[in-house]
């Protein structure tokens, strides 16, 4: 008589990180932060291309790592139209997609609205700051620990699942740089 053993399973969450499509705004090297109410912070056509095609081709692929079981937005439009644009495109699933502040892009305090040129010209590296001392910033750290509190919600909440995530370039490089372990 043979004895089977019955091993627990492992429920593996599964996140897909992406960040928004294009907006005038990053084309013309301006820190948008989170201003969300101006013209420049909106999805250009190509953003909203890039998002379309994003969702067709998740559609289109049979791998199960594309069966989004939720999607999760930042509450900045440009990270909202991105997010609905791909739902709309993936056939028949049109999730609802939740929003989150934790998932922001960094505050650039002062900064935002501003050119790359500009900023450098008051501080002498953008990319040195850090949001150090940047009147209504925040540091990296603040912006990490605040998108990690957020997916280790949405994965405690959504075991097993894929999850969509939609947010912002310099979030979505914090998180990753998180969860690798890279300091």
């Amino acid at each position: 008589m043979e004895k089977f053993i019955e091993k627990p399973q492992i429920m593996a969450t599964r996140c897909t990180f992406v960040r928004h499509g294009e907006t005038l705004w990053n084309r013309e090297g301006i820190y948008q932060g989170q201003l969300d109410n101006k013209p420049g912070g909106q999805l250009t056509e190509q953003g909203l291309n890039e998002a379309t095609a994003l969702g067709k081709r998740f559609a289109s692929e049979t791998i199960p790592c594309r069966n989004f079981t939720s999607i999760l937005s930042s509450d900045l439009g440009r990270a909202m139209s991105t997010a609905n644009n791909i739902n709309a495109e993936m056939s028949g699933l049109h999730l609802t997609v939740a929003t989150d502040v934790r998932l922001r892009e960094r505050s650039f305090g002062v900064f935002e609205g501003k050119t790359r040129v500009e900023v450098d010209k008051v501080i002498g590296s953008s990319s040195s700051s850090g949001g150090v001392g940047v009147e209504g910033a925040e540091t990296a750290n603040q912006v990490q620990a605040r998108a990690v509190e957020c997916v280790e919600e949405i994965v405690r909440g959504n075991v097993g699942g894929n999850i969509l995530v939609v947010a912002h370039g310099g979030t979505i490089s914090l998180l990753l740089m998180y969860f690798l372990g890279i300091s």
